[in-house]
């Protein structure tokens, strides 16, 4: 599939990206609880950075590779028992309909990310302010990534299936 080279820079820049966060997010948590028992000074914004800025990026970044290495759950039973050419259109159809999905939860993510900025929304820890917007615009870049990846996938099936019937028998 042409679609799997195209992408391959791109997924690893995301999987290097979300695994240096994760390591960022660990190295930061350990000096937070090192300092909380040594020096009796946890570091200010610590869960207000945990939950709103590393988890966002961890959770909704590699979207894109759970699609791409098709792990969502699922559920077979039925669609293994149909013949190709239907297996072919419903998958074609799944990946049309994941699209819109993702495309609107974008979309709303998008209103609420707008709404948080123009607020300027921001949390207070420990007499300091925090600012938690910059988190709320993660889920839109994750929604809208794994948008136009399932738009690839239904282009690249419905040129397989242009490809399988206009070939010679």
């Amino acid at each position: 599939m042409v679609l799997n080279r195209s992408m391959m820079f791109f997924e690893r820049m995301i999987l290097i990206f979300a695994g240096t966060t994760t390591a960022l997010m660990i190295a930061h948590v350990t000096v937070d609880v090192l300092a909380k028992n040594l020096l009796n000074r946890p570091l200010p914004g610590t869960i207000t950075i945990v939950s709103n800025i590393y988890m966002p990026i961890i959770t909704f970044l590699p979207l894109i590779l759970v699609q791409h290495y098709d792990q969502h759950i699922s559920v077979d039973v039925v669609f293994d028992r149909l013949s190709n050419g239907v297996k072919r259109f419903l998958t074609s159809l799944a990946f049309l309909v994941a699209t819109c999905v993702f495309v609107l939860m974008a979309y709303y993510g998008l209103a609420e990310a707008m709404s948080k900025f123009r607020a300027q929304a921001f949390i207070i820890e420990y007499g300091i302010r925090f600012p938690i917007w910059p988190g709320y615009f993660l889920p839109v870049i994750g929604y809208g990534l794994i948008a136009v990846y399932t738009l690839l996938q239904f282009l690249n099936s419905v040129l397989q299936a242009i490809k399988n019937t206009t070939a010679p028998s």
